[in-house]
């Protein structure tokens, strides 16, 4: 993965781990220079690697969208109570 950093690579990770297929998830950047990160993620024979950084991958997006249209609405929410 380019362009990433520990704050995606941390999020990444412990989405991973919470699904119960994944024996292990990890990643590294191999220099601070460069904007990389390896992933490494080891599976039981239910799933596979591909899989399981699809679904983590999906249920963080997921949840970037809910945080960010419960932000819109208490910014709404404060903006009214202002205007009041």
């Amino acid at each position: 993965m380019r362009l990433q950093d520990h704050t995606i690579g941390n999020a990444l990770r412990m989405e991973l781990l919470r699904d119960e297929n994944v024996l292990f998830a990890g990643y590294r950047i191999p220099h601070m220079l460069f904007a990389e990160m390896e992933v490494r993620i080891r599976t039981s024979l239910k799933s596979s690697p591909q899989m399981a950084l699809l679904s983590a991958n999906k249920r963080l997006m997921e949840s970037g969208i809910t945080m960010l249209h419960e932000l819109e609405n208490e910014l709404q929410r404060v903006r009214a109570d202002k205007d009041q």
